[in-house]
């Protein structure tokens, strides 16, 4: 369902539903918010004020809009195409292979069924991932917000590429992972997304052929990069982790995404929060490709602050938050409701450095949220239902003021 529009410039709007769902913690029984210019003014709940403009959305709940950190637009086109072999390395060369069989008019017409799947979900907020370089029109377009990542693996950083900003997304720079992409690469990626408040995106400890990679030299991984014309002579190899290997090359800082996280143990954890790194968990991808899901339990203890992503429909059934809520309310039975919720909502927005603008319904917050009519008996089974939802299909309230 595409968005309902709400843009009276200048001039006050009501929203009123039977909860309001402002944050984690934060749920109000016969909400409303107010919205002026786009952004969210007021939130209480009770009698509202008297003013001009007055939208009852009903019995149900208007929530933040769920935040999708990771995610692959421009292998939309694959969906249930690439079979899931046995190793990383063999499906990653399918995937490939196939990626480079289809046509750019293939590839952006799976895009916007991306983009349709993830405005359907109420999934509004996106990090996307883009190596070959078609999602950027597509999004910049769309009713989404986020971040577009240039992906880059290999050595040397292409000349003329410069980080722009559109509509509801920036650009920033992702390197493809630390056996893919050479430290000096690496280095002149970081350098380079300083240059924007935006973060810089990196796979991280996501399948054995890359620990074995990072902690060895040799292995699966170092033949296929030798294969692909990848050198790693001088690469600062082996490593005791991929972790380590980041932090020994002085990329483990405030700014940085790390994705997926799956090689890791309590001491890895105990690094990235130490130097207040982001984090973004793909459990169902995880389990589709590698059979193993991430300690999320290890990485709370060691306060690790968890967004959400999908990564492609390649290796996921669907971009929908809601569904990934649900797969990980279900693997992970003792994690408070509460938590999961923030995890795809204000710490998802927080990891693409966009919470001044998204994660909750707050003052000052754009004025972008999702209704669902869904009327619980108390603020407890309300989050408890919103984490089990997983085919949710909320409409979407877009009040924010047109570029």
């Amino acid at each position: 369902m595409m968005p309902q529009q709400h843009k009276i410039e200048g001039r006050p709007t009501l929203h009123r539903a039977g909860w309001v769902l402002m944050d984690s913690q934060t749920v109000l029984q016969n909400g409303y918010l107010t919205t002026v210019d786009g952004r969210i003014e007021k939130v209480g709940n009770g009698i509202p004020p008297r003013m001009g403009d007055v939208i009852d959305h009903g019995p149900g709940v208007l929530l933040p809009p769920l935040v999708n950190a990771h995610t692959h637009l421009e292998l939309c086109a694959l969906t249930n195409q690439v079979p899931m072999a046995p190793g990383f390395v063999p499906w990653a060369k399918e995937l490939i292979a196939l990626r480079e069989s289809l046509s750019p008019n293939i590839l952006a017409n799976g895009i916007t069924q991306g983009i349709e799947q993830l405005v359907g979900s109420g999934t509004l907020i996106v990090g996307d991932i883009s190596s070959v370089g078609l999602s950027w029109d597509i999004l910049k377009r769309s009713p989404l917000a986020g971040v577009l990542f240039k992906e880059f693996l290999g050595t040397d950083l292409p000349d003329g590429y410069k980080l722009e900003t559109s509509g509801g997304f920036s650009q920033s720079f992702a390197g493809h992972a630390p056996h893919t992409t050479a430290p000096k690469l690496l280095r002149a990626l970081v350098s380079e997304s300083r240059h924007t408040p935006k973060p810089f995106s990196i796979h991280l400890a996501e399948s054995d052929e890359e620990t074995e990679f990072i902690t060895t030299g040799r292995g699966r991984w170092a033949a296929f990069l030798t294969q692909r014309g990848i050198l790693f002579d001088d690469w600062p190899l082996p490593a005791k982790s991929p972790v380590e290997y980041l932090h020994t090359l002085n990329l483990l800082k405030p700014g940085l995404l790390a994705v997926h996280l799956l090689q890791c143990d309590s001491g890895d954890f105990e690094l990235l929060a130490k130097q207040n790194v982001a984090v973004c968990l793909c459990v169902q991808s995880n389990i589709n490709l590698h059979g193993k899901k991430p300690d999320l339990k290890g990485m709370i203890k060691a306060g690790l602050k968890i967004g959400l992503g999908t990564d492609s429909l390649a290796s996921c059934d669907s971009l929908s938050i809601f569904t990934e809520l649900a797969a990980l309310s279900s693997h992970y039975p003792g994690i408070a409701p509460e938590t999961l919720f923030k995890m795809a909502t204000l710490n998802g927005s927080a990891a693409l450095g966009l919470a001044h603008d998204y994660g909750t319904l707050s003052k000052g917050k754009q004025a972008l949220m999702i209704y669902l009519p869904m009327t619980p008996k108390n603020p407890k089974t309300l989050i408890e239902r919103l984490v089990n939802s997983p085919d949710a299909a909320p409409n979407v309230i877009d009040a924010r003021k047109a570029p």
